[in-house]
């Protein structure tokens, strides 16, 4: 799973290794609403960590093999209790 920053979308982050990281493994990338030209408006992070984390467990049994994501977010501080070893925080 591919989380950006906040304030900004999935492809910023990453658009440089999206091809390398796709042709190896099964990628989730993320956007956030207000963030993802879908015209809703973010809510708060909370709520938006909420979201991720309910798709996980409803698309993916709550289970992933590994995430990328900037340390100072909630929802790595989260991610980070439940499955330390395979968060990497850049």
């Amino acid at each position: 799973m591919l989380l950006p920053g906040t304030a900004c979308d999935y492809q910023t982050n990453f658009a440089a290794v999206l091809d390398r990281l796709g042709a190896k493994y099964h990628l989730i990338c993320v956007n956030y609403d207000g963030f993802d030209g879908g015209g809703a408006i973010f809510p708060d992070m909370i709520t938006v960590t909420e979201k991720i984390e309910r798709y996980i467990k409803q698309e993916h049994g709550g289970h992933l093999d590994g995430a990328i994501i900037p340390r100072w977010t909630i929802f790595s501080r989260r991610c980070r209790r439940s499955c330390p070893r395979h968060i990497w925080s850049v």
